[in-house]
């Protein structure tokens, strides 16, 4: 039962997307300008809120080096192969 009061909420969303799609109740403008709101300022305040509240714990902080240098070597390697 908690999958399906995770995801009802997700799927309601898609068919009313949808639905507001085909009874063109939201245009294309209105459509872009919510894309760039989201994108540009929600995700982003999502995304500072997630981690400024998250309990890293000690033995997490090697792994987040980890990826953080391995994501550095790659960058690396990346713009000496272009």
């Amino acid at each position: 039962m908690t999958v399906l009061t995770t995801l009802f909420p997700v799927f309601f969303m898609l068919l009313l997307g949808l639905v507001s799609h085909i009874k063109g109740w939201v245009t294309v403008n209105q459509k872009n300008g919510a894309n760039s709101i989201i994108f540009k300022i929600l995700f982003p305040v999502l995304v500072f809120n997630l981690m400024a509240n998250a309990n890293i714990e000690l033995s997490h902080i090697s792994i987040i080096l980890y990826v953080y240098i391995a994501y550095l070597v790659i960058l690396v390697i990346g713009k000496f192969i272009t």
